[in-house]
């Protein structure tokens, strides 16, 4: 009697603690042992020196919230999936990660052809997807109300540093390298770069074009070095920057280079060598920011990959995993089967409005575009580094 006396005291007690949870206004969540994200990453490919960098800022993200108790006690779970740099691989990794690894967010993916594809699916299964580098302008405000864009469009970092470039210089007249196959690259040597150089008073003598992996560029550097530049702007990836100055320095056309946020890598550093020193571009992201918060990402980068640099993406992609969690904790997200959609719903509100949110590149709001309202440093290579000039 004693024994069946005491459950029903426990279970009166229980039923008691549960209507004072929900008369008082506390929201009941109850979360299970973990907490599952999906991120698509471009680990092998021609995007695969970014794809590297970025998932070391995710890791470090990730692990830095587990070590600290995870998202209200539960385990952060990370799924992230290779998608070989091509659109076709992103597509089947976001519908396995939206149908059938249920995850709450995808975080991704990289490139801005991927995202082209890959946004659409974000409207279909009614899940965020938040690129931290798609920098193509419009792809966030074309996929609304489901996709987002955490990286600055070369539109809004590029104006101060051609400011920089042409009273530095004196550029009067530029020529135009553009790889054609890459979507930002292309948005920003046929558009961005143009309209911005035009604004400056600065002619634009001579353009080509190429598809990436371009392995020889004697040509374009030729019918560049022939018109005679006051400076010349590499709209292009990294391998293919890196070997199209290296091929210019070869042949003497020692100008000015300038180009956008794509090149911003350690990658191009290591790749260009010597030969990168000088180049200009502009970049929401700076390494040497004495900010506490960017300060010790920057360091614990630095010890996980060898001591090279994070590139803007690695900083957006970190910045991404907080906001999420940021979004989980303050919303009502149970985070159970049986509320997977609403769940979903409640993070997508939460970030279409979010405001004021502390990142290590800056503080930032998501516009009603779904992008961030970030702006933009200018930077030099110096000795084989990013730096203010």
């Amino acid at each position: 009697m004693r024994t069946k006396r005491t459950g029903r005291i426990l279970i009166t007690f229980f039923l008691f603690t549960i209507f004072l949870l929900t008369q008082l206004g506390a929201p009941l969540r109850l979360y299970a042992g973990e907490i599952t994200l999906g991120a698509l990453i471009p680990l092998t490919g021609y995007a695969s020196g970014f794809g590297e960098n970025q998932k070391v800022g995710l890791d470090i993200a990730v692990e830095e919230i587990n070590k600290a108790g995870g998202i209200k006690g539960s385990t952060l779970k990370m799924i992230t999936y290779d998608t070989e740099s091509k659109g076709e691989k992103a597509i089947f990794a976001f519908r396995k990660l939206a149908t059938q690894d249920n995850v709450l967010a995808v975080l991704g993916p990289f490139l801005s052809t991927e995202v082209e594809v890959c946004f659409p699916l974000a409207n279909k299964y009614e899940i965020i997807s938040i690129s931290a580098s798609a920098a193509k302008p419009g792809l966030a405000e074309k996929f609304r109300p489901y996709g987002f864009i955490n990286a600055t469009s070369d539109l809004n970092t590029l104006p101060p540093a051609i400011e920089y470039w042409v009273s530095k210089f004196d550029i009067k007249t530029a020529c135009i390298v553009t790889d054609i196959k890459d979507a930002l690259n292309k948005s920003t040597g046929t558009e961005i770069f143009p309209k911005l150089l035009e604004a400056k008073g600065v002619k634009i003598i001579g353009t080509s074009e190429f598809v990436t992996n371009e392995m020889d560029f004697s040509a374009h550097v030729s019918k560049f070095k022939a018109l005679n530049p006051d400076g010349v702007v590499v709209s292009c990836t990294v391998a293919d920057a890196a070997g199209f100055i290296k091929e210019a320095k070869k042949q003497g056309l020692d100008k000015p280079f300038i180009g956008g946020v794509a090149i911003q890598t350690a990658k191009f550093l290591e790749l260009a060598g010597k030969e990168a020193n000088g180049t200009i571009t502009g970049s929401s992201f700076w390494v040497e920011n004495p900010a506490p918060k960017s300060k010790a990402f920057v360091e614990e980068f630095r010890k996980r990959y060898g001591g090279r640099d994070p590139n803007p993406f690695a900083a957006n992609m970190y910045e991404n995993v907080y906001m999420i969690k940021q979004l989980i904790e303050s919303g009502e997200v149970k985070n159970k089967p049986s509320d997977l959609a609403a769940d979903r719903q409640t993070i997508q509100k939460g970030l279409a409005t979010l405001k004021g949110f502390e990142g290590i590149t800056t503080t930032f709001s998501i516009t009603k575009e779904g992008n961030v309202d970030k702006s933009g440093y200018v930077l030099m290579v110096k000795d084989s580094k990013w730096v203010r000039p």
